[in-house]
Formats: structure tokens, C-alpha cells, sequence
């Protein structure tokens, strides 16, 4: 008795008709935005496409599980034998952590001046260019994954600003002089 089946929406009986309407209006706007996408972009596409698309738009929880999509990414690390990538994706994981001090972070948080700013913490704590690097790496990694599962966007992706190139560690020069040969 709340619902309106011509207009398809809340009718007056409902205690919140006009936020709730207004809810549906900005659903079906999203919904329709992304049929039209899909049509320009695709000859033909599925339901399944479409709730792909819609979801990472319309379920913001989804987007700001940074650390719980980087812990299952590593277990699937571990379950493939990637123990190695496992371990420093781990640590890479709770340096984030350390740094954020917040429970959760989101992918649209992950910008170029956050990447400067961990890079400024993980220097203040002894980080090398060599060390910082890595931890990037994984960031980065995290970031293709999450965008290949349609768990954020591709707008999101901050290493188009943040160059991981300067962070190169310093070769080690490993070979002897004429003076030291003789």
C-alpha cells in the first residue's frame, strides 16, 4: 500500500516517499547511464556486463575494502605457491596500514599525494629507494588486480601521476680497478 504501480515509485504512505523517490531517481539515472555506455561501447553485452558496471558504481563498500581485497589477493598468492609475493605483499600491507591508522581505505584515497606522503613516512623510518620501490610495486599490483575485477575504477589508478622510476635503487658497483686487480 505504499508503493504507486503506475508510477513506479513510493507513494505518500511511505514514511520517507520523497528521500526514497529521490533514491530511485539517482539508481535509474546510473542504471541508465550505464546501459547507454554499454550500448556505445559494446554490440552486445549481457546482464551480466551490466551488473559489473553498475555494482562497482553503485556499492561504495565495495570500493573502500582496500585491505580485505589485499588480504584475499594475498591468500590467492599463498594457495598458488607465490609464497614470496605472498610475504611482501603482506608486508607492504601492514606498512599501509600503519601509515593510514584507520581501520578501513579506499581505493579513491589511494591518490598521488597519499603514494608522496607513505613514501615521506616510509623515509622517515629508514626506507631506501630500493625498499620503498617494492612496496609500490605491490600497491601498483593490487591497484591492475582491483581494476581487472571491476572492484574500482580505472579513473581511480594514481601511477599515472606517481612514476615509480625515481625510485631505482643505486647500482653497486662491483667491479675492480686496475690498482686493486694488481
Amino acid at each position: 500500500n505504499e508503493w504507486d504501480i503506475k508510477g513506479g515509485q513510493f507513494n505518500k504512505r511511505n514514511a520517507n516517499y520523497i528521500q526514497n523517490n529521490r533514491l530511485l531517481n539517482k539508481i535509474l539515472d546510473r542504471a541508465l547511464k550505464i546501459y547507454g555506455n554499454l550500448e556505445i561501447e559494446t554490440e552486445d553485452f549481457t546482464l551480466e556486463d551490466f551488473e559489473k558496471h553498475f555494482r562497482v558504481d553503485s556499492n561504495p563498500a565495495r570500493q573502500k575494502e582496500v585491505f580485505s581485497f589485499w588480504r584475499e589477493i594475498i591468500e590467492e598468492m599463498n594457495e598458488a605457491g607465490r609464497t614470496g609475493n605472498a610475504k611482501v605483499n603482506s608486508e607492504a600491507l601492514n606498512s599501509v596500514k600503519l601509515f593510514h591508522q584507520r581501520e578501513k581505505l579506499s581505493f579513491k584515497e589511494i591518490t598521488p599525494t597519499f603514494l608522496n606522503k607513505y613514501e615521506v613516512f616510509l623515509r622517515s623510518r629508514g626506507g631506501t629507494d630500493g625498499g620503498i620501490g617494492v612496496r609500490m610495486r605491490s600497491i601498483r599490483a593490487l591497484f591492475n588486480f582491483a581494476i581487472q575485477r571491476n572492484i574500482t575504477k580505472e579513473g581511480y589508478y594514481p601511477f599515472k601521476a606517481y612514476k615509480l622510476s625515481k625510485l631505482k635503487g643505486k647500482a653497486i658497483k662491483k667491479a675492480l680497478t686496475m690498482e686493486e686487480v694488481i
